[in-house]
């Protein structure tokens, strides 16, 4: 049987953000002689479907006119419930996070925003 009996939020907690993250192999591009993430439009896609209804605001952070190759580490995509209002979903090469300030971090929220989206 699990424990529950731990704090869902730390009182006068020193933190100002809680970032959950994945990250996975990039594939190496000969052409390019760089890493680039061959999966991240199909992951994109993906995501963006599982989620339409509840993260509507979208945010395309990569200029069309950088390589893919070029924006490493950083993410492509933002995805969020309300408009610039944490938790901020991100997406990029190689890479998935959850960010929440602490202002709204309860423990039982970030942890299913995090099994929703991962699963």
């Amino acid at each position: 049987m699990p424990d529950n009996s731990h704090t869902n939020k730390l009182p006068k907690a020193p933190l100002q953000e809680v970032i959950f993250e994945i990250r996975w192999k990039l594939d190496f591009d000969p052409a390019s002689q760089r890493q680039i993430d061959k999966e991240l439009q199909f992951a994109f896609s993906n995501f963006s479907a599982l989620s339409a209804e509840k993260l509507k605001y979208r945010k395309i952070l990569k200029p069309p006119s950088i390589a893919d190759s070029l924006f490493k580490n950083r993410p492509f995509y933002h995805f969020w419930f309300d408009e610039t209002q944490y938790p901020v979903f991100q997406l990029g090469q190689g890479f998935f996070t959850v960010n929440e300030t602490e202002k709204n971090y309860a423990w039982k929220t970030f942890r299913s925003h995090l099994l929703e989206r991962v699963e």
